[in-house]
């Protein structure tokens, strides 16, 4: 295993800086400590990043000094595992992993790593993600997890261990004392501006006061991923500092609520502003070498666009399949981002660095969706740029006391809705990070009977911004960058799935188009009915005469909805039948016709009638339109 230090931890006493705590699936603590070996708090101490022994995932590898034993046996330190790190110049970025700061106090929950880790034998790992680790504050004197606090002063938790393990914790070292913040009155924040920004894309605030030192010291903000702890901007974020005003950008961490201010005289978060900032949204940074570099999007090959291929065992749930279609559609149609369900699935079960963008099902043991996004960093003319080179996701397959939704109607109390989860990993995937509005997608938690799928304007606007970035960028060191979305592209004949015409018409943005990767000579045959016509849309065959698509003498081929828009161009359509309006098209909105053949369409037993338009509706004929029996 190849091991370094890791680079992109910043060391600070009061801050707990986490990864991605996002959509935890609920799970209670006796049955989180029921699944852990070892149970102990302590401080960390060491932190070196690694690839596992086939080089397929990075880990961060955490060394705990212990300070109490509540279950199992340890040494003076014990250490653990957890995906996610940055080696030389490639990093991968797990959204949700536990990756506490150095010096940092916590509890922690441990288990042995599952062998498809890959780990050095009797690897230790947290044993439920997140729900494993309780952070220590001691300056708002908490300790907190996803969903739950404990009071430090009262050790609340240690009496939840005790009573769960049944045994009293063996106790090395004494915990530091709880400090909670303490605020100057001899400095001041009297302001700041703007009063809504957005955080990871070097936007400056400006933070007017009182009192600051003339030497530059920490700002802090809400963490975004747990309000309960703070983010910081790192001593590069730090444009300027004077006594009256600092000018610091916003690190991609930060979420809305006060600004805190600590200066060189008195160590901690000891000034806070009266009012909150807003953060909008988010953009993911890479930290290196204690810089934070914006982020783009590239492939390892010249094809424009992230192709994610499902897994076969993913691919053959089919409610699945078509509840992630319509999450990818929504962040491809409002932003024209690139982005792709590959028609070839794989084989692939491994989360590898292996450059194939696989989405999966899983048993995650806590978050109901995992990202990983891997990056390469590389140098030109002496600027280091980041770019993705691959972006792995896998769902829970085993939720505790729930299940999924898998739409389109509403989830229920004890669902979760499938559709609102991948659009936040997908966000985190098109480079969002978490924001603290709860009406957002990107918001760190979503809780069962929930929908949350339609992204606010600033999210659009900055997965927009990362759009633009990936597809204009010339600093590449062998890579390609992203093109605009284009058209939809048909690439088999079956009647549904991806690649076919009944998912391109529901995956096409609105006026968008459809196009065939098709011999001239092909037929497509429907076997579950009519395909609804519900957007706007163009699709464009390939040849009048021998290019087919057959309603198979049992359905309708195609219905327009009213209000909307369907062109047809450069094919044939036959043997559609439906009881009444029309055998191959029902059109109750617009329909233009150039270049099509019908043959053999009924209504009814007897009746040959090739389409039908409803009282209102507009069809217009153009180029060479013929109707045969």
């Amino acid at each position: 295993m190849w091991i370094r230090y890791c680079s992109s931890l910043w060391m600070l006493l009061v801050v707990i800086s986490l990864n991605g705590q996002c959509l935890y699936n609920k799970t209670a603590l006796d049955e989180v400590a029921a699944q852990s070996d070892l149970i102990v708090d302590g401080k960390i101490v060491s932190a070196e990043c690694m690839w596992n022994q086939s080089h397929t995932m990075i880990y961060t590898r955490y060394g705990i000094k212990v300070y109490s034993l509540f279950k199992g046996s340890a040494t003076d330190t014990v250490f653990f595992y957890s995906a996610g790190g940055t080696v030389d110049l490639k990093k991968i970025k797990v959204e949700p992993s536990v990756h506490p700061s150095m010096d940092s106090y916590g509890l922690f929950m441990l288990a042995p790593a599952a062998k498809s880790t890959d780990l050095p034998a009797h690897a230790l790992i947290a044993s439920r993600g997140h729900l494993s680790w309780y952070s220590y504050n001691y300056y708002n004197g908490m300790a907190s997890s996803v969903f739950e606090t404990y009071p430090l002063v009262e050790k609340k938790l240690d009496r939840a261990i005790m009573e769960i393990t049944g045994t009293k914790p063996l106790r090395k070292h004494s915990l530091p004392v709880v400090n909670t913040y303490n605020t100057n009155n001899s400095r001041a924040i009297t302001g700041f501006s703007p009063a809504s920004i957005t955080a990871g894309t070097t936007s400056v605030l400006t933070i007017n006061g009182s009192g600051f030192g003339s030497v530059a010291d920490t700002v802090f903000f809400l963490w975004a991923s747990n309000p309960n702890f703070l983010a910081f901007a790192l001593p590069g974020q730090v444009v300027s500092w004077s006594p009256t005003q600092i000018k610091v950008q916003v690190p991609d961490d930060a979420g809305t609520g006060p600004v805190y201010v600590s200066t060189s005289t008195s160590a901690g978060p000891n000034q806070n502003s009266a009012t909150n900032v807003n953060i909008i949204s988010a953009q993911t940074n890479v930290v290196y070498n204690n810089a934070a570099y914006i982020t783009r999007h590239s492939t390892i090959t010249n094809v424009g666009k992230i192709s994610f291929q499902l897994n076969t065992a993913f691919n053959n749930n089919n409610d699945a399949r078509l509840s992630l279609a319509r999450a990818m559609k929504t962040w491809r149609c409002n932003n024209n981002f690139n982005i792709e369900i590959n028609p070839v699935t794989t084989s692939v079960n491994a989360i590898a660095d292996d450059n194939v963008n696989v989405i999966k099902f899983s048993s995650l043991s806590g978050p109901l969706g995992v990202t990983y996004t891997y990056f390469q960093g590389c140098t030109i003319s002496s600027v280091l740029y980041w770019h993705t080179t691959e972006i792995d996701m896998e769902f829970d397959d085993a939720l505790t006391n729930a299940s999924w939704n898998f739409g389109p109607a509403n989830p229920t109390f004890n669902q979760y809705d499938f559709e609102s989860v991948v659009l936040h990993e997908m966000g985190h995937a098109l480079l969002l990070s978490h924001v603290i509005d709860e009406s957002k997608i990107m918001h760190r938690f979503i809780n069962n009977g929930a929908v949350k799928r339609t992204p606010s304007a600033d999210e659009i606007a900055a997965v927009a911004a990362v759009n633009v970035r990936s597809t204009t960028n010339t600093f590449m060191c062998g890579f390609f960058a992203l093109t605009q979305a284009g058209n939809i592209t048909v690439s088999g004949t079956g009647d549904s799935g991806t690649g076919t015409l009944r998912q391109a018409v529901n995956d096409v943005c609105n006026n968008g188009t459809i196009v065939f990767s098709l011999p001239a000579s092909s037929t497509i045959t429907l076997t579950s009915g009519e395909i609804a016509v519900a957007s706007d849309m163009k699709i464009f065959g390939n040849d009048i005469n021998n290019f087919i698509i057959s309603g198979n003498n049992s359905g309708r081929i195609f219905n327009v909805a009213a209000g909307k828009s369907l062109t047809l161009q450069d094919m044939k359509l036959i043997n559609g039948n439906a009881a009444s309006n029309g055998g191959a098209i029902y059109n109750q909105g617009t329909l233009f016709l150039k270049n099509v053949q019908f043959q053999n369409n009924g209504q009814g037993s007897t009746l040959k009638k090739a389409f039908s338009a409803a009282v209102g509706a507009f069809v217009n004929l153009e180029g060479n339109i013929q109707f045969r029996l």
